[in-house]
């Protein structure tokens, strides 16, 4: 049995492949943290989101009819959020982070037990 084939080492290098991944996850969840803030439109959001939960519709004043909202499905969620007692303001920056974080989690998935060939083809770029 040579060196390289040791049951040892062969699982190291295993977990060895591991680490870009967690690394990027590492790095990702720090600059999300760090950078956390909110933009005026999500404040429109939460406006619509907190009137639906309230029954009123998604309607950013009562009886007036105007969608305004960039995002009916994030507007959908966070009235949940809000019928249940929570903030939007808070739950927002937690389920952007956590789905974020779920993305890239599915792509190293992907990207490790996937297709070697696959990833190849999805890397290449062929021009003409």
């Amino acid at each position: 049995m040579e060196s390289s084939d040791h049951p040892t080492i062969i699982g190291l290098r295993k977990y060895l492949k591991l680490w870009p991944g967690v690394l990027l996850l590492v790095i990702f969840l720090a600059i999300a943290i760090y950078n956390s803030f909110l933009c005026d439109d999500a404040f429109i959001t939460f406006r619509y989101a907190r009137n639906l939960a309230n029954g009123l519709g998604p309607v950013f004043n009562a009886g007036e009819r105007v969608e305004g909202y960039t995002d009916f499905l994030w507007m959908i969620l966070l009235s949940g959020v809000i019928k249940l007692g929570g903030s939007p303001e808070r739950w927002s920056q937690i389920l952007a982070i956590a789905f974020s974080l779920g993305t890239i989690l599915i792509f190293l998935i992907f990207w490790h037990f996937g297709n070697y060939d696959a990833r190849n083809k999805i890397c290449d770029i062929e021009i003409g």
